[in-house]
């Protein structure tokens, strides 16, 4: 077997199971991961941030039908330097058919230093709350 066929076929093996894993075996809808990341793509995890760095929640749906599902991402500013407590940031509402889903909030300037949160709700009802700081 040449090299170019083995990748090729390595490459379809890859997309089978990505394609796989974002499937439920009993075909409910739900979220199966959410964290926040560095990028748009999520492979660089994390729970803290430079107060000039953009945030990016990363949310896995398992089963999105057709015509998609409803997420929302609501931001918060728990405990900010400078903010009131509990302040809600932003609200991010789409309709998608896709598995992997980034929610992504920058700021015109820097972020104050504190605690944060993004609520994830899946079609209308909150499904998990994640945390993160600003150092």
């Amino acid at each position: 077997m040449n090299m170019k066929r083995f990748w090729l076929i390595l490459l379809g093996f890859a997309l089978a199971l990505s394609v796989a894993a974002c499937q439920s075996k009993d075909g409910v809808l739900r979220i199966s991961d959410a964290y926040m990341a560095f990028d748009e793509i999520g492979e660089y995890p994390t729970k803290v941030y430079a107060p000039a760095d953009i945030f990016y929640c990363i949310v896995t749906v398992l089963d999105a039908p057709e015509e998609g599902a409803s997420l929302k991402a609501i931001w918060y500013a728990v405990n900010a330097k400078g903010i009131a407590g509990n302040t809600v940031i932003d609200e991010i509402e789409i309709t998608t058919e896709d598995a992997v889903v980034p929610f992504i909030l920058s700021n015109e300037g820097p972020w104050p230093t504190g605690s944060y949160k993004v609520e994830i709700y899946l079609n209308g009802e909150l499904d998990r709350t994640i945390r993160f700081k600003v150092k």
